[in-house]
């Protein structure tokens, strides 16, 4: 069951279920210009437009990320679980060629850049999909590696993600 908060006159109370909740509105103990939050919004907003929450996990894509150890703005109710990634990415021969190429003139590899890029994002997105199963709302600590794995005439990128999941507790009401 997911918390809900509400903020009467500036000041974040809760948490509350969404019965609480209904029959505080109903009751009159609320306004209906009171706003509410809960894990998974992006925003508060007014009571009078109260939707409850589905006890699902929260989509991946939600999942906010940070190197930091803390969120701006944000307390952190709790931490849920270390989250990780990995991404090997082979590099195909033609880009093997330009990269040899480019190792002999000098200059920037775009094959390599781009191969790095995308490892890093798939990275990303698997460790917020880690840390959706986990319940966590956000992952902080964020650290992303790189290390090369070769031999036998192979090349490869080996791209790994970590970070601690989350509990977030509710943005600053403005």
């Amino acid at each position: 069951m997911k918390k809900i908060y509400v903020a009467v006159e500036g000041v974040a109370q809760g948490p509350f279920s969404a019965q609480e909740l209904s029959l505080l509105w109903q009751s009159g103990d609320i306004e209906s210009s009171a706003k509410y939050w809960y894990r998974g919004m992006s925003r508060w907003s007014e009571v009078s437009t109260f939707v409850p929450p589905k006890d699902e996990p929260l989509a991946p894509a939600l999942v906010a990320l940070t190197t930091a150890d803390r969120f701006a703005r944000r307390e952190i109710e709790s931490e849920r679980d270390i989250v990780s990634a990995e991404c090997v990415l082979g590099l195909n021969w033609w880009d093997d060629l330009k990269m040899a190429v480019t190792d002999l003139t000098g200059g920037r590899s775009e094959a390599a850049q781009r191969a790095m890029r995308a490892a890093r994002q798939v990275c990303l997105d698997d460790v917020r999909k880690d840390a959706a199963q986990h319940g966590a709302d956000g992952v902080i600590g964020v650290r992303i590696t790189y290390s090369q794995l070769s031999g036998q005439n192979k090349n490869m990128l080996l791209v790994a993600a970590t970070g601690t999941a989350v509990w977030l507790g509710p943005p600053e009401f403005a």
